[in-house]
């Protein structure tokens, strides 16, 4: 067992819960009053009690659970991760003598080595495993769900790092606390920014953070990024920051196991906690889409199971072929429901026996529809361009020029070539394809133009497989 070498972790200047006492001059303002109350610290490395490593074990893709119910569940893995994080974060990298930029993501900590030959990766992992543990038949699986958890959270540090630097400077500059629903909406100056770095974060890379939040570049992917938030239909979570597992295990110490349920949990935090009624069953969802996926699981549970559904929806447990069919598989890499909570590779039976066709109901096979349709219609019109082209210049007295000649003669010669490949693809499929470019026997048609299956230029602007 490794020893533990935890090292006192620095202080953060966004940290003013004690402002108010040092100077001797708190807010009179009510709402000040009532955001210093609320204020937490930034976030710590906790050691575990007595010692002792605490045992965990992996949920899904991207999140661990507790082996033993205590007060060991307190110590938010999360958290934990975030604290690592910023402990090892390595500042400056130095790709080449030439090109040095800021670290920004999860893999910019295995670049640069110490002196020892590790990487900022290499003593995150040491350190959180010297505080966890974990089965060995778990192993292989928590290493897969730690990479993808703290790439996650570096993510969301870094997110985050541009709202706690404005909250610190109205906070100790101006003196004017506000909350993080608004400091998330304001915009600081590089100068004002620079005035509130964390200990962190050395001073040279610093400065480059500060002044990437002033670029052109940031604000466009800002402006994206706000303009996605703000659909009417967004699925968004009302639960806080904790995540899927976590939830579950505080519902089931608040109201019970039966509270705890899959589907109910994914609903809580859907609906948000507070709202739940005295049994722990979730409020309302607000948002369409979110009601939306439980509707078309709990209807494609019964269509599944018919004879036990009624068990299986009180159960509340998440069945991985439900899942799979009800989001017409795993649309954009992601699962509808508890994504992340849900290891993928229980699905891939599901896509394995699944008819490999896509469904008529699927975005992806409606497009096809939608896309044969279109160049069924202009393949007839290039037929009719390629009969009354030499017409129309024959009137005019005048010869066809070379270039449109050469295309009549390409065209022409395509449209053997389409009509001899349609004729044999229907002979193969023994039938003949319906108006809508599809088979009489269910099969998506091959196109009279290769483009619609990638070859050439490909119109994708509505392909909802490619958002």
């Amino acid at each position: 067992m490794r020893s533990f070498r935890h090292r006192p972790v620095r202080s953060d200047p966004t940290d003013r819960t004690d402002l108010s006492d040092e100077n001797g001059n708190g807010s009179s303002n009510n709402n000040e009053e009532e955001i210093k109350k609320k204020k937490r610290g930034p976030t710590k490395l906790r050691s575990p009690p007595n010692g002792q490593q605490i045992p965990i074990r992996p949920l899904g893709e991207e999140q661990f659970e507790f082996v033993n119910d205590s007060s060991d569940m307190e110590m938010g893995i999360g958290g934990q991760i975030t604290a690592l994080l910023k402990l090892e974060y390595p500042s400056l990298i130095k790709e080449n003598p030439k090109k040095t930029f800021y670290a920004k993501n999860w893999t910019h900590y295995s670049i640069t080595k110490d002196e020892d030959g590790m990487t900022a990766a290499d003593r995150f992992r040491e350190e959180f495993w010297s505080i966890y543990s974990v089965d060995d038949e778990h192993r292989s699986h928590a290493e897969e769900v730690l990479e993808r958890f703290a790439a996650k959270q570096c993510r969301n540090m870094m997110y985050e790092l541009r709202v706690s630097a404005v909250k610190a400077y109205y906070d100790d500059v101006l003196q004017q606390p506000i909350k993080d629903i608004v400091a998330r909406k304001k915009l600081l100056r590089e100068a004002q920014y620079l005035k509130v770095k964390p200990e962190w974060i050395s001073e040279e890379a610093w400065r480059k953070i500060c002044s990437y939040w002033c670029s052109q570049e940031f604000l466009k992917k800002r402006r994206l990024a706000q303009d996605s938030r703000m659909q009417p239909d967004f699925a968004q979570n009302r639960g806080g920051s904790r995540p899927y597992g976590q939830t579950k295990r505080y519902l089931a110490k608040k109201y019970g196991l039966e509270a705890a349920s899959d589907i109910n949990t994914y609903c809580c935090m859907k609906s948000g906690v507070n709202n739940c009624d005295d049994n722990g069953k979730s409020g309302p969802i607000p948002t369409e889409k979110a009601q939306r996926r439980v509707d078309d699981y709990f209807a494609t549970l019964e269509a599944l199971h018919p004879d036990d559904y009624e068990q299986r929806k009180s159960e509340g447990k998440l069945d991985a072929d439900v899942l799979y069919s009800s989001g017409n598989g795993l649309a954009h890499g992601r699962v509808p429901i508890a994504n992340g909570a849900i290891r993928k590779c229980d699905m891939k039976e599901s896509g394995r026996t699944s008819n490999s066709t896509r469904q008529p109901s699927s975005a992806s096979y409606q497009y096809l529809v939608r896309r044969n349709a279109h160049l069924e219609k202009g393949y007839q019109i290039g037929l009719v361009l390629i009969k009354q082209m030499p017409d129309f210049y024959a009137k005019l007295n005048m010869p066809i020029p070379e270039e449109i000649a050469t295309i009549l003669r390409e065209a022409n010669t395509c449209a053997q070539s389409s009509e001899q490949v349609s004729q044999s693809s229907h002979a193969e499929n023994g039938g003949s394809a319906n108006g809508n470019g599809i088979a009489d026997n269910g099969s998506p048609c091959r196109s009279h133009d290769n483009d619609a299956f990638g070859s050439g230029n490909r119109d994708n602007e509505d392909d909802p497989s490619l958002e």
